[in-house]
């Protein structure tokens, strides 16, 4: 058989083509919209029918092209491959001596690697994708020396432009996320220059890569028990149990991540004014039969001197959760009577953390918050006519219901903070079920306003929930009536807006905006002789009592006059 002088090079752009052949784990969109890139088998059936001649440019670039805006994102371009013009004016393929520790360990051998040579090892690869694994993977393994970037870009926006010095086969790795739930995407091989159109087109020596930066989110929520659904805010009053959940996004990993250690941990720390109750239970969301079931092995941690919940996932992370795209963290827990418990405001907010592995030796992390709010209640007891006349003297009972009030069953229970606050004014906080139950401590049913001189016909009520609350006045003030209704007060946090389908919404549809002035309300008395109820038996008998004797009075002077006649 007779060697062609041109067999040598033939083989060489055979090479490239197939190289070129790989570059399909992202997608390539040619940068002029008009036209379509052929792709590499049609490059490679273009190079293997003729000789490419090359009378452009010998650089190129490659625009990074990301599907949203995430700012951040790095990418780096590793050549392993020469691609020139030589005498002749056409593309020849080399590999140059940056690459040749990497190829030695694709190929593993000692010698010097020639292309023909990597194009045997190809071969052992079955389909295009299997080729281009190989070649990554041992990139991504490759312990040795490898090339040196020959160009580095940070993606501001949504894209960047990687400008290699020259023409020549590369493998683009990113290595660095975005921030906020972003996982890097596997890296490309891609060649310049690269055909537009298979067999016929020219080739193009600028063109772009779309990467998928997979995404994960956390989201915390939380309601109180026996509420329908969960919202990422809520009101309640102290003691009362409140449950949370947390869904976060199991990440996929592309093979160049999960050769090393994932991390994916969920921790959620409860505030202050927020006690632990347990029950905690983990789930996975099972995409094959859309349903959250328990997984063996995986349980939450709880930290009691931190007050801290966990979950670590990373472990076996690839193979465990291959069914699953979601894992879900329910638990239980009380508002307690911290000292530190904040009242409207800013909320007892606790917030969930995911810290998951976002790229190569890389990690990130997320957050979600929920808030749980309790209320205030500022009560000035007034002159009815004259509320700048502040009264004195005045003791109530609250209760939850109406019916309650009526019957003067389920009365609330107190305890009073007055002393803590040292303002003379009176404060009352309501009193929770471990406090009812505990007999060595005082606790309350009758509240009264305060006497101090600058505070007279004040109260503050802490730890009340979105609700009606009526108040039984049983105590008058000196020289006032006991008023015959009940004093119903809706309370609510002192700005709000009824919305539904709103994020920041809870989950009965109020947005709750709080700021430090709390609810004010004022409960009127009337002055004059204390009578006995309005429609009582008293006043009925005094007022039959009083008609007979006027009756009696009129019959005595006219039919006296009348019979002296």
């Amino acid at each position: 058989m007779v060697k062609s002088k041109y067999f040598e090079k033939a083989v060489a752009i055979i090479m490239v083509a197939m190289l070129c052949l790989i570059a399909v784990p992202q997608v390539l969109v040619a940068a002029e919209p008009a036209y379509a890139l052929n792709g590499t088998i049609g490059s490679l059936t273009t190079l293997a029918g003729d000789y490419v001649t090359w009378s452009g440019q010998t650089s190129g670039s490659i625009k990074i092209q990301l599907t949203a805006a995430a700012g951040g994102a790095e990418f780096s371009a590793y050549k392993l491959l020469d691609i020139a013009k030589n005498g002749d004016g056409r593309l020849v393929v080399t590999v140059p001596d940056s690459a040749q520790d990497f190829w030695k360990a694709y190929i593993d051998t000692s010698e010097t690697v020639t292309v023909p040579r990597i194009k045997e090892k190809l071969a052992d690869y079955g389909t295009d994708s299997e080729k281009s694994s190989s070649i990554v993977n041992k990139f991504l393994g490759f312990s040795g020396t490898k090339p040196t970037p020959t160009d580095t870009v940070t993606v501001a926006g949504t894209s960047a432009t990687i400008t290699p010095d020259s023409f020549g086969f590369y493998i683009i790795q990113q290595t660095k996320a975005p921030s906020g739930g972003y996982i890097a995407s596997a890296p490309v091989l891609a060649c310049l220059p690269m055909q537009k159109v298979a067999g016929t087109g020219p080739w193009l020596s600028s063109y772009t890569v779309v990467p998928k930066d997979d995404t994960i989110d956390i989201t915390k929520k939380v309601k109180v028990a026996g509420a329908a659904d969960y919202g990422t805010e809520t009101i309640a009053e102290i003691g009362d149990t409140l449950n949370y959940e947390i869904v976060a996004d199991l990440a996929t990993y592309g093979s160049d991540i999960t050769k090393g250690e994932i991390t994916y941990t969920l921790e959620d720390k409860l505030p202050d004014a927020i006690e632990y109750s347990g029950g905690a239970v983990v789930e996975f969301y099972n995409t094959k039969n859309s349903t959250y079931e328990t997984v063996s092995g995986y349980a939450v941690d709880y930290d009691s001197v931190n007050k801290k919940l966990s979950v670590i996932l990373g472990t076996n992370y690839a193979t465990k959760f291959v069914d699953y795209d979601k894992v879900k963290i329910t638990y239980t827990a009380k508002f307690n009577q911290s000292a530190n418990i904040v009242i409207e405001g800013a909320g007892n907010a606790n917030t969930a953390t995911l810290t998951y592995t976002s790229a190569v030796g890389q990690t990130q992390s997320i957050e979600s918050t929920a808030k749980a709010y309790t209320l205030e209640l500022d009560v000035t007891k007034v002159e009815k006519g004259n509320t700048s006349n502040h009264l004195e003297g005045a003791v109530f009972q609250v209760y939850r219901t109406q019916a309650d009030a009526n019957n003067s069953t389920n009365v609330i229970q107190f305890i009073d903070i007055s002393t803590s606050k040292g303002d003379g004014n009176k404060h009352y906080r309501v009193a929770t079920a471990e406090e009812i139950a505990d007999e060595g401590i005082t606790k309350i049913t009758d509240i009264t306003v305060s006497n101090d001189p600058s505070n007279i016909g004040k109260m503050n009520i802490y730890g009340l929930n979105k609700q009606n609350y009526y108040f039984k006045e049983i105590v008058a003030p000196v020289g006032y009536n006991i008023p015959d209704e009940l004093f119903n007060i809706a309370v609510k946090p002192e700005s709000f807006v009824n919305e539904t389908n709103h994020g920041d919404y809870d989950a009965t549809g109020i947005k709750l905006s709080f700021n430090d002035t709390h609810q004010s309300e004022s409960i009127e008395n009337d002055s004059g002789i204390n009578l006995p109820v309005t429609g009582g038996m008293g006043t009925i008998l005094f007022t039959a009592i009083g008609l007979l004797l006027m009756a009696g009075a009129v019959y005595f002077l006219f039919g006296k006059k009348k019979g002296s006649h």
